[in-house]
């Protein structure tokens, strides 16, 4: 039995040295899914934890948010500089670092959904300053 023994403490490394030097092929395929062109260049980008948000900081003090789904543009000015950003796994607060000052600024990020309610049912005055929106059916 320990003849056995020994000759697997010496096989299993060899084993692994074989492999290990022996040459391996791999492909890599890319392929452009969507190209983000920004008004004022990049200087970091980030992406949302879920992925449904592409974020650009602009040297001119404004982040551009692109949706990945191919939406709408947005636009945010902010005070103060900053040369990088990051984004929490949330996706509801960016950080904006200064290098060169060592400060980095948190902002919280909301997005507010609009919907069209014209010749939508309704209760109360037609012009309401706030609507309440129920979904009710999901089929």
């Amino acid at each position: 039995m320990t003849f056995f023994k020994k000759r697997a403490v010496l096989l299993v490394p060899a084993l692994l040295v074989i492999a290990l030097a022996s040459p391996c092929q791999a492909a890599v395929e890319t392929e452009t899914v969507s190209t983000y062109k920004g008004k004022g260049g990049a200087l970091d980008t980030a992406v949302s934890g879920d992925g449904k948000f592409f974020y650009v900081l602009a040297p001119n003090g404004t982040i551009e948010i692109f949706p990945t789904d191919g939406g709408p543009k947005e636009e945010v000015k902010f005070d103060g500089k900053a040369d990088k950003v990051a984004v929490s796994e949330s996706g509801d607060i960016l950080f904006l670092t200064d290098s060169a000052s060592g400060t980095t600024r948190l902002m919280s990020v909301e997005y507010v959904q609009s919907f069209d309610l014209a010749g939508a049912p309704y209760k109360g005055p037609e012009n309401a300053p706030v609507s309440l929106v129920i979904f009710s059916d999901f089929q």
